[in-house]
């Protein structure tokens, strides 16, 4: 959906994000038991750490054939390299503006 249509989404930093952008989107993270983390990360540091964090996998499924599509990552993946896997997949982009409010709007989230 266009940008226009989304107005609960905060603004872009600098109004447009470029593929190659040097800022590694945040992500909100959960520690033992599903607690969520105050201060959101980058991504390769949740893969590092071997912390959750949120994502989205869309299966695409034909009922009738009983078939599934699905992709194959690529061998540098930073997942699942040369796996097998669902047909769309992505990160829950870190949504608060972080420190302690972040916090408490993630703590409000889970309870």
């Amino acid at each position: 959906s266009p940008r226009g249509a989304r107005p609960q989404e905060p603004p872009r930093p600098g109004g447009r994000v470029t593929r190659g952008a040097s800022a590694a989107p945040l992500v909100d993270t959960f520690g033992p038991g599903g607690r969520p983390m105050p201060v959101p990360r980058p991504v390769a540091s949740c893969l590092e750490r071997g912390l959750a964090h949120r994502a989205v996998h869309v299966w695409l499924c034909v009922p009738r054939t009983g078939g599934v599509l699905l992709r194959k990552w690529g061998r540098e993946a930073a997942k699942h390299g040369r796996r097998w896997g669902p047909t769309v997949h992505g990160e829950v982009r870190c949504y608060g503006a972080g420190g302690d409010g972040h916090a408490a709007e993630l703590a409000a989230q889970a309870a």
